[in-house]
């Protein structure tokens, strides 16, 4: 059965899919909220009832003794889930940086100070100077940006060495760069 996410069909939901909502409830983990919505909906009890009948088949199951390896790839994908950090494109807060200048944060380590962000820039907007205590690097994704006489395009990668000043950053026709920062030692 395709998940059918509530919205879909003749009434309007806001709410857990019907599948989700149906392996719960035959769990016995769903609560009312989650099951309102869908009670009166065949959809739901279509759902439920296959979920039953698989459960009830598992219950009857012999149990096998799992590959030795399964384990280790059991571990190995919940380690890579929990190391990872995922901001997706439409996530995340647009703040204002100065007229026409946006950041968008997507990484933070208040411990080492370390930093990934996307900055935008509106065409004609301008970066002030600044200095960089720690490397930047960065690189154009969209639009082209001009630092002093270099005008650097989609693609292009610079470094700015720690200790450096960051020169005057004009973007003529707007641009979208992602920016590593290093942080600083403390």
């Amino acid at each position: 059965m395709p998940p059918v996410t509530p919205g879909e069909g003749s009434m309007e939901r806001e709410d857990l899919p019907v599948d989700d909502v149906a392996a719960l409830d035959c769990l016995g983990m769903a609560d009312e909220a989650d099951l309102a919505p869908w009670l009166a909906d065949s959809r739901f009890e279509a759902a439920s009832t296959a979920y039953r009948e698989v459960a009830a088949a598992l219950a009857l199951a012999h149990p096998q003794t799992p590959p030795p390896r399964l384990r280790d790839r059991v571990l190995k994908s919940v380690a890579f889930e929990a190391s990872k950090q995922v901001v997706r494109r439409d996530e995340g807060v647009w703040k204002p940086l100065s007229p026409g200048v946006e950041r968008k944060m997507l990484r933070y380590d208040p411990a080492t100070r370390e930093s990934a962000f996307l900055l935008r820039m509106q065409p004609g907007a301008v970066l002030p100077e600044h200095h960089h205590h720690a490397a930047e690097q960065c690189l154009v994704l969209e639009g082209s940006v001009r630092m002093e006489s270099e005008v650097y395009r989609a693609g292009d990668y610079i470094v700015l060495a720690a200790g450096s000043d960051h020169p005057l950053v004009v973007s003529a026709e707007g641009c979208v760069v992602f920016i590593a920062y290093a942080g600083v030692a403390r």
